[in-house]
């Protein structure tokens, strides 16, 4: 018999490895509406941000619309999910950076290993992920702190190696505020 009254096993996932196939992700968009990963991509590279916590706008918000506006054109897309819906995410939809998507579930969350589970806790964490078009995982990153995240760099590097140009707006251009225009307001 174990000499702990720790478990044996918790019910954290491992991180799916690189290279390899991620099982079918199911996402729920805004109207409510089951979407698949691979319904996303449609053949072309998915980025995947994960936001376990809705964050005080900062290194998140800002790496996310960096990568956004730099992604804009290219044929990769942004897609942030979160447990419910999220000003950052909306923020980001709002201004044609990101699509938003929600996992109240926690599945995609598991499927990716962001799930801690221990006795009487369950923690997510967050992180950001690219897939290629044919769903392989080809870049993780997961956030040990709730104020840790991955350089834009880090991302669109692993995106140029999938032949991805993002030339969009540069960097030094990210903190530029962006005009939302709503429908009916075009002149």
């Amino acid at each position: 018999p174990p000499t702990t009254l720790r478990p044996m096993r918790s019910g954290t996932r491992r991180m799916p490895r690189l290279d390899a196939k991620l099982e079918a992700l199911r996402l729920t968009a805004a109207g409510g509406a089951s979407v698949d990963l691979d319904a996303l991509s449609a053949g072309a590279p998915v980025v995947l941000a994960l936001l376990e916590v809705e964050p005080e706008p900062g290194p998140r918000l800002d790496m996310l619309r960096e990568l956004g506006r730099r992604l804009h054109g290219s044929g990769a897309q942004l897609v942030v999910v979160t447990r419910s819906e999220s000003a950052i995410a909306k923020t980001l939809e709002a201004e044609a950076l990101a699509l938003c998507m929600t996992d109240p579930a926690a599945n995609a969350f598991a499927a990716l290993g962001l799930v801690e589970r221990g006795i009487g806790r369950v923690r997510r964490r967050g992180g950001v992920f690219v897939v290629d078009g044919g769903g392989i995982l080809r870049f993780a990153y997961v956030a040990q702190r709730d104020h840790e995240w991955v350089p834009c760099t880090f991302v669109l590097g692993r995106l140029a190696r999938l032949g991805i140009s993002a030339d969009g707006e540069p960097a030094e251009d990210a903190a530029k505020p962006v005009a939302i225009t709503h429908l009916g307001d075009e002149d």
